[in-house]
């Protein structure tokens, strides 16, 4: 019998980052830095919740070169954050990005698909464009791929494959991964792990 635990060594999670560094690091010309200080005004991190500080942000690193950034623009015509929800801007932005291998550009190509918004709801191009988004690395497509295979849409229902997508994203530091990996455990669907 093994009664032994994971160690912490086991999982590795993101730096806790600080907005005030990243500010002066963005302030500096930092691309990298430009997208974490938009998505802390996105999310309130650290600051207040301001959607048009973060637009200002991702498109001064988009118009640096930065596909991240520019991919992160689209999400905000997805969502609507300081700007009106737009599909058909997201499928402009999103488009070519997903043809040069952006991963989070999929994500939101596979979400128009999944939710039909500006475009016939697809559930298959959906889970195609989600699973890509996923491959590549993104956390919130990795989320997503995660809720397809809790729900079923467009790929066959699996609880232990949506499980481990929600795990890998959340250990990514994606909100949207732990929390459904909350709600599976909370519904009862899954089980932890025995270390007994």
């Amino acid at each position: 019998m093994n009664n032994s635990s994971p160690k912490s060594d086991d999982i590795v999670l993101p730096a806790p980052r600080n907005f005030t560094a990243d500010l002066a690091a963005a302030q500096t010309g930092n691309v990298q830095s430009m997208i974490w200080v938009a998505e802390d005004f996105i999310h309130g991190t650290g600051t207040r919740v301001d959607y048009v500080q973060a637009m200002q942000w991702l498109q001064r690193a988009s118009s640096l070169g930065s596909n991240e950034a520019t991919a992160l623009v689209g999400s905000m015509y997805f969502y609507g954050y300081g700007v009106s929800r737009e599909p058909s801007q997201v499928l402009a932005i999103e488009t070519p990005l997903a043809a040069k291998g952006v991963a989070a550009a999929n994500t939101y190509l596979g979400l128009l698909y999944e939710f039909g918004a500006g475009v016939d709801k697809n559930l298959q191009i959906a889970a195609d464009d989600i699973t890509k988004a996923a491959e590549g690395g993104d956390p919130v497509g990795t989320a997503q791929l995660g809720v397809l295979y809790m729900r079923g849409d467009g790929v066959i229902r699996n609880l232990t494959k949506a499980k481990s997508y929600f795990t890998s994203s959340a250990l990514q530091g994606n909100d949207m991964g732990e929390a459904d990996l909350g709600e599976l455990y909370e519904q009862g669907l899954v089980w932890p792990r025995s270390y007994i």
